[in-house]
């Protein structure tokens, strides 16, 4: 029997609440729930462990968003998302069939979410309604202005208890969207956030279509028993659709809900030229063939499409290379929707090298393209090029294109990184059912492209590499690919960015120190040519050790203001986790600042001990995500590796 502490709900002061641990969900097996006093030990307070349910790719995204695409300055809070105008209602079930701790986890839930945004009565404004057979409006949009204060409103809202009525909530919040547009000059998206753990007695679809044909975009969350095929209903899309196990898991897909959000802002007045380039061979077949179309509608869904903002135009290969419209053939979207909709399977080889060299002349002037714009192209395959595609590649490249590879289940990923020329721009999924987990991605990176990260300055970085037997060969590349991306953001040099590394599995042993290597190449060698150690993952003793890599005599600069950083890789809980909190303070207490990335089955209380805060720390649910998040940690680390003006 669990133990779930009377007091966590609502009466706890927030700095109590505002554990990490609160972010991961406790797994019950379907025991009962003990309601018991705080002092009596209560799970909640002390550490929950990690939910039964993460989206698989889409936890990585909204790292990419936060960390690298959010421009957050100094005085803003991690996470914190700088939207600049915006209006969000939340429309929350209080039905009976929710129990009064998973109300107070909606709205734990609702006060992690408002954190993430810059609140003002002329920024992001937020409101909240509770419903079930009837609707009470909690506090409306110009009500409160300040954080603090919607977090209090959010701590004494009342479960209102009841039968579940969606359609009429959705219809009740029509007026108060059309006031909320009155109260502002100019144009301010709406956003309406729908948590539900049922079935809707009434039906849903015409008050969604309703408010989406006022421009309000809907998002809506599942829990436990919720319709699926409502939630559709309700958001109008997949990507705006989420459903979760529990209700304590609403806190892991949190920054999910706030990117996908942000997603119109961050296109906002974006210019740039797209191309897709889409494997039309054999091995594809109508079925997959019609999920990538699926795939672009909605990518062209989530853009921008004007003749002055963002045009988008399709070729088609095989064994031929057939062009289905150019970048200022059609300036709607349900114009590129229909011709998308006509294109049909050519059906025979891969020659993805031709096709590069054919879709180039798409980005000239005569087929349509613009001067001074960003172009991109994306190209689509499922198998290996039949001919050489590094060299067209390349000349892309040299125009300034942009390339993304999108790679799926037998698709060459070598080649894809040839094409692409940055592994950040490659993408791999399983099965083309998988195409609709990066969507946002691959938005997010058009919006704010890759070249404009910032290089890191000054650092000493040591990696704490995971080489235990659990680790398979493919997975230990992907962790080297995760090193290597983030030695390649880095200008080094002795004087600069310096990297050492430790391994370890039953025992810890140096990789290399700080100052064994000065050069990148040397660097992604020494780290390219390594191999796992096998064993058991001993994390508390790799920390340990490590310390010594930032002795002076190994290279550390501490002496001279460098800032130094750790960066620990594991997939697993640790077999010396009773040490490890201490392990890693005792390397706080000293300066060095520690980043925690935990991939699959690692222990996210063991992230937080090692980081020391929940901005540091990173879980990913497949190592195929760890690509990005060197995206994420070198924007993250930036300012920290700034030279320091009093060093000598």
């Amino acid at each position: 029997m669990q133990g779930i502490c009377t007091n966590c709900i609502s009466q706890h002061p927030r700095s109590s609440l505002h554990h990490k641990a609160e972010s991961f969900s406790a797994r019950d097996g379907g025991s009962k729930t003990q309601q018991i006093p705080c002092k009596s030990g209560c799970n909640r307070c002390t550490g929950l462990k990690l939910g039964t349910f993460i989206h698989n790719m889409k936890m990585l995204l909204t790292l990419f968003l936060f960390l690298s695409g959010s421009q957050t300055s100094v005085t803003q809070m991690p996470g914190y998302v700088d939207t600049e105008e915006a209006d969000i209602y939340v429309l929350i079930d209080g039905s009976t069939s929710i129990s009064p701790v998973a109300f107070g986890d909606i709205k734990i839930f609702l006060k992690e979410v408002i954190k993430m945004f810059n609140i003002g009565p002329n920024k992001v404004r937020f409101g909240a309604v509770q419903f079930s057979h009837n609707r009470r409006l909690e506090f409306e949009l110009d009500e409160y202005s300040k954080t603090n204060d919607l977090e209090t409103a959010i701590d004494t809202m009342r479960q209102i208890t009841g039968d579940t009525y969606t359609g009429e909530a959705l219809t009740f919040m029509q007026p108060l969207f059309k006031k909320a547009r009155e109260q502002r000059a100019g144009r301010v998206p709406c956003h309406l956030i729908v948590l539900t753990d049922g079935e809707s007695h009434d039906s849903v679809k015409e008050p969604a279509e309703r408010l989406r044909s006022e421009t309000v975009n809907i998002y809506a969350i599942g829990v436990k028993d919720a319709n699926e095929a409502q939630l559709l209903e309700i958001a109008g899309s997949k990507s705006r659709t989420f459903f979760v196990q529990e209700f304590d898991s609403l806190k892991n897909i949190k920054n999910e809900i706030v990117q996908v959000i942000r997603s119109g802002e961050a296109c906002k007045e974006m210019t740039a030229d797209i191309m897709f380039l889409v494997d039309s061979s054999g091995s594809i077949g109508p079925e997959n063939f019609s999920k990538m179309k699926n795939f672009m509608r909605e990518l062209v869904n989530k853009s921008d499409i004007s003749a002055d903002r963002m045009q988008v135009g399709v070729v088609q290969f095989s064994d031929i290379n057939k062009e289905e419209f150019q970048l200022d053939r059609y300036s709607s979207k349900s114009d590129i929707f229909s011709a998308i909709d006509r294109m049909s399977l050519i059906g025979e080889n891969t020659l993805t090298g031709s096709a590069l060299t054919f879709v180039a002349d798409y980005f000239k002037p005569p087929k349509g393209a613009r001067l001074a714009v960003k172009k991109f192209l994306i190209l689509i395959t499922d198998g290996e090029a039949q001919d050489e595609v590094k060299s067209p590649a390349r000349a892309l490249r040299d125009q300034d294109v942009i390339i993304y590879s999108v790679g799926v289940f037998n698709a060459n990923k070598s080649q894809l990184e040839e094409i692409s020329g940055k592994p950040e721009l490659v993408f791999y999924v399983e099965n083309f059912d998988s195409l609709k987990h990066i969507e946002d991605e691959i938005i997010f990176g058009i919006c704010r492209p890759h070249e404009e990260f910032k290089k890191l300055e000054r650092l000493d970085v040591v990696f704490v590499i995971d080489g235990s037997g659990s680790i398979s060969p493919v997975q230990y590349q992907t962790m080297k690919d995760f090193m290597i991306a983030l030695v390649k953001k880095s200008d080094v040099a002795p004087d600069r960015v310096q990297f050492g590394a430790v391994k370890y599995s039953d025992k810890p042993e140096t990789f290399f120190y700080l100052n064994k290597y000065t050069t990148k190449s040397k660097i992604v060698e020494a780290i390219q040519n390594d191999r796992s150690k096998g064993g058991s993952t001993y994390t508390a003793k790799a920390i340990g050790y490590s310390e010594a890599l930032f002795a002076q005599e190994h290279g550390g600069r501490k002496s001279k203001g460098v800032p130094q950083i750790l960066i620990v890789i594991t997939d697993g809980a640790s077999r010396d986790a009773a040490e490890l909190g201490d392990a890693a303070k005792r390397l706080r207490d000293s300066g060095i600042i520690i980043y925690a990335v935990g991939i699959e089955g690692a222990n996210p209380d063991e992230l937080l001990a090692m980081a020391g805060s929940e901005d540091k720390y990173y879980y990913v649910d497949t190592f195929e995500g760890l690509k990005i998040t060197a995206v994420e940690i070198s924007e993250k680390i930036c300012d920290d590796s700034k030279p320091d003006v009093h060093s000598n």
